[in-house]
Order: structure tokens, then sequence, then C-alpha cells
């Protein structure tokens, strides 16, 4: 079965992995979290939303590093917070 392995580095922060049955690492945090249970936040996040997740091909489209910094973006901000809604010009 697979598992998720939690890790604290030197400086107290956490970053999980993703394993499968053999011990290959499926996927990994980018990022650290500043406490276990920030860290076990995001891997019940990935858990809820990964299975109805779908594949979007986009190598066309974008490089690793703009995936990436747009995913951390993501990431980082609040479940709750929504970007704010543009003003324009009412006519």
């Amino acid at each position: 079965m697979a598992e998720f392995l939690i890790y604290s580095s030197d400086h107290n922060e956490y970053h999980w992995y993703l394993v499968a049955d053999g011990g290959s690492k499926i996927a990994g945090s980018e990022k650290h979290y500043e406490t276990r249970e920030k860290c076990e936040e995001a891997i019940e996040l990935v858990r809820r939303t990964a299975a109805n997740a779908t594949i979007v091909d986009r190598t066309n489209e974008e490089t690793i590093e703009q995936v990436q910094a747009r995913a951390l973006d993501d990431v980082e901000r609040p479940i709750n917070d929504k970007p704010e809604p543009a003003m324009g010009r009412r006519r």
C-alpha cells in the first residue's frame, strides 16, 4: 500500500513524500511547512483532490518551472481566499 511519509528538517520544518509499495517516491511536497499539522493538512488536500483530478497536457503551453510556480502560488493561498474582483468602470 502506498504511504505518505512525513519528515522534519534540522530547521524544524516538515515535508512529505508519497511512496509506492516498493518504496519508490511518487510525489513530494515542494514546500516545507512550519508545523506538522500544516504538513498533514497539505497531505489531506492532496488526498481529497487527487482522486478527481484530470490530466491536462500543457506541454506546448508552459515550462515545468512556470507550472511549479503557479502551483506554489495556489498552495500558499488559503482555500477560502478568493481573488478580488477587478474594479472596472461602470457605464
